[in-house]
């Protein structure tokens, strides 16, 4: 019998206070709805220096016991970031192995003008994709095009930003390739603010050429000191023709206004409450700003009775076009999709045991990796 371990790597928003040197740890829990109790999963440990995130390290709870997942170290040129490293744990031979870095490039004005992504094999760096940005003649972005790389650079999506005055993103429009040219699935968010400049909400559109079709919404409600007190998202029910609630982050503070924790809720098939998970930051936690909170990605790898495919289930309510590379433990792709689903079958049976990584692009990246022992 093989077995497939798997750990998904989301995009977890860490939230810290920095004063020269600071260690500062922030733990998730889930919900365990058999047990009725939040059980710890993971923890993010940050240390910064006079400001800047100079390493993180990841461990996710098995057995009691916090298990090295990965690592990553930043570093910086005049307070720029100029490289981001990841390693992987790898606990069969119990050290830490070379899996990922980021290359960052700027402009004469200090603005990023390419991201460059690249997986690590046996020591050879082996280009995975970039993202290009492009400026207005007052500084704000304008445009930005992801690529992928297979040979060749490839075009994959676009993102077009519109800017009112003081700097407020109005519209994102996001376009994928189809092959030829700008034509392929396109979607648009619209942002609005409050009175007092805070972001009050965005709204997801699917674009074609005759109609738009509402997707989703956020709400984001801020107290009186314009803090953000709760994010509630909302999906469109097309037959009904209005938005629905369907899951939520509420906000815990202390006695001097510092962020303590944050619950996720999703709305469960008999219309109420149901908790998922529980995010602890550090007592000197500071404001919440932004709509990172969410930006999490769930999945799971199954295989079938016959040990011959497995499938790889993601949370994608929003029907995002991803690309799926499945990369073994020496840099060769085992299998490649494309997708609007939230899953992909894919064949396991030629496997040999060992690590074996994923990578989820969209218009964020996820990346994480499964073993089969």
């Amino acid at each position: 019998m093989r077995t497939i371990y798997v750990t998904i790597l989301a995009a977890i928003i860490s939230v810290s206070t920095f004063a020269n040197t600071s260690v500062d740890t922030t733990y998730s829990k889930e919900w365990n709805s058999k047990l009725k109790t939040w059980e710890q999963t993971e923890r993010i440990i940050t240390v910064s220096q006079n400001g800047l995130v100079d390493s993180e390290l990841m461990q996710v709870q098995q057995d009691g016991n916090w298990m090295n997942y990965y690592f990553n170290t930043i570093s910086y040129n005049n307070g720029q970031v100029i490289e981001e490293f990841e390693q992987y744990w790898n606990e069969r031979k119990l050290k830490w192995e070379d899996n990922y870095r980021k290359l960052y490039s700027y402009d004469k004005a200090g603005n990023p003008v390419q991201i460059l992504h690249q997986n690590i094999f046996n020591g050879e760096y082996i280009n995975t994709s970039k993202e290009i940005m492009i400026y207005t003649a007052d500084g704000d972005l304008k445009e930005k095009v992801i690529q992928n790389y297979d040979e060749a650079w490839t075009n994959f999506l676009k993102y077009q930003y519109y800017f009112l005055e003081q700097d407020m993103l109005t519209e994102e429009n996001l376009t994928y390739w189809d092959g030829t040219d700008w034509n392929g699935k396109s979607f648009s968010t619209i942002y609005t603010y409050n009175t007092q400049g805070d972001l009050a909400s965005t709204v997801k559109l699917e674009k074609s050429a005759n109609k738009e079709t509402k997707l989703n919404k956020q709400e984001f409600v801020y107290n009186n000191d314009g803090q953000l007190t709760a994010e509630n998202s909302f999906v469109w029910k097309k037959g009904k023709s209005n938005w629905k609630e369907s899951s939520r982050t509420k906000f815990e503070f202390d006695n001097n206004g510092n962020t303590l924790a944050g619950t996720i809720q999703m709305i469960n098939k008999n219309g109420s409450w149901s908790d998922v998970s529980y995010i602890e930051f550090p007592e000197a936690g500071k404001l919440i700003e932004g709509t990172d909170f969410l930006a999490r990605m769930t999945c799971e790898i199954h295989c079938d009775d016959f040990q011959s495919k497995a499938r790889l289930k993601f949370s994608n309510p929003d029907k995002e076009v991803y690309q799926i590379r499945i990369v073994d433990e020496f840099g060769e792709i085992v299998s490649t999709d494309i997708t609007s689903r939230n899953s992909i079958s894919f064949n396991i049976g030629n496997l040999h045991q060992g690590d074996y990584f994923v990578e989820l692009q969209g218009r964020n990246l996820f990346s994480g990796k499964f073993s089969i022992e």
